[in-house]
């Protein structure tokens, strides 16, 4: 213990003594596009995760009443609408906006003849 030093410890609780450890703002423009790119792409995962979840749930109705065509129904145009719209349906618009700036546009914005919603 004899060999202990006393250190006096500096609070900073201070936001001007915190600014000069930010990075500038030409620093921080391609940081914050990388973390709304992160987020942006986080939500299109849970979106993912909650329709399989959604997916999963329907497919056990289904087969209760389809049997074994329930794979057939998984294929179909109409299964493919009611993804779209489960996976798209309660994403941002800015969500849906590809790197070469164009937007996804769900199935149901582009009819198809013969598909029909259940």
């Amino acid at each position: 213990m004899s060999q202990m030093k006393t250190q006096i410890i500096t609070r900073y609780d201070s936001p001007h003594q915190f600014e000069p450890l930010l990075p500038s703002e030409a620093l921080m423009g391609p940081l914050l596009e990388q973390a709304s790119d992160l987020t942006r792409k986080q939500r299109l995962a849970v979106a993912h995760i909650q329709t399989e979840a959604h997916c999963e749930v329907e497919l056990d109705a289904k087969r209760a009443v389809l049997g074994d065509e329930v794979a057939r129904w998984l294929y179909s145009a109409d299964a493919l609408s009611w993804l779209h719209r489960e996976l798209f349906g309660g994403l941002p618009a800015d969500d849906l906006r590809l790197s070469d700036g164009s937007a996804m546009v769900s199935r149901d914005a582009r009819p198809h003849p013969g598909c029909t919603d259940f």
